[in-house]
């Protein structure tokens, strides 16, 4: 339990020193879906009424720039010698972009950047999944910058000690990574899924807190957690 309350003051101190940054966020979101406040002339809000009728002009710009086409990939061979291992690894690659569902991520990329001026991509590995003659399998999800929370005061992520990152997860999901049953943890941050979506209401979903950090060796541990309860606690992940 120790270990948990020094994660989550970190986790704390991280989203303090960024909430501004937060808060940009959700007022670049709210324009993206048509927010009806009125602002005064030095950018602050009106104390009073909304407007009656709003052209969206943010949420078209956006749109117009949406490309669903997705770049093939492109391997150049060092000597001509290595040329059929190229093709096998751009065969490899097609591979992967067919059976993970790069199309939604893409056409949800597409739209998170020119909002919020970036996403990111987390890439891991499932150890828990397997069929005839294989075990585990790659698994690329959608990081809204809202669920990326870095070290406090500390710009690059070459150089943080750790880094969280918030997504969404349903109870059946934690209890068959994890083998644990969560009975009355709830969504502690909606935010984490999209700005602008409502909180869970079938409570159904948690927010999972994922933990990188550089552990005494100089090598990645990974601790997580939902609320107050340990999932892992990984010191050489």
């Amino acid at each position: 339990m120790r270990r948990l309350r020094e994660w989550q003051d970190r986790l704390q101190d991280a989203e303090n020193e960024i909430r501004p940054e937060l808060d940009r966020m959700g007022k670049r979101e709210s324009i993206y879906n048509g927010d009806h406040t009125i602002y005064k002339p030095d950018g602050t809000v009106a104390k009073k009424g909304s407007a009656s009728h709003v052209r969206n002009l943010g949420f078209e710009l956006v749109e117009t720039q949406v490309e669903s086409s997705i770049p093939s990939p492109k391997v150049t061979a060092i000597r001509a010698a290595d040329e059929p291992l190229a093709d096998i690894i751009e065969n490899l690659l097609r591979n992967v972009l067919d059976r993970l569902p790069f199309e939604r991520i893409n056409d949800e990329g597409e739209r998170i950047s020119p909002i919020q001026g970036g996403h990111g991509l987390l890439v891991d590995w499932q150890d828990g999944i397997s069929g005839r003659d294989w075990m585990g399998d790659l698994r690329v999800t959608m990081m809204h910058p809202r669920g990326i929370i870095p070290q406090a005061g500390v710009y690059q992520v070459a150089d943080m000690d750790w880094i969280f990152l918030k997504t969404p997860a349903t109870r059946r999901q934690i209890k068959t990574s994890f083998g644990v049953a969560l009975e009355e943890e709830n969504e502690s941050d909606p935010d984490a899924r999209r700005l602008g979506d409502s909180p869970d209401s079938s409570g159904e979903i948690v927010t999972l807190v994922t933990c990188y950090y550089r552990n005494s060796a100089g090598g990645i541990g990974r601790f997580r957690w939902v609320n107050d309860t340990v999932l892992e606690d990984l010191e050489d992940y």
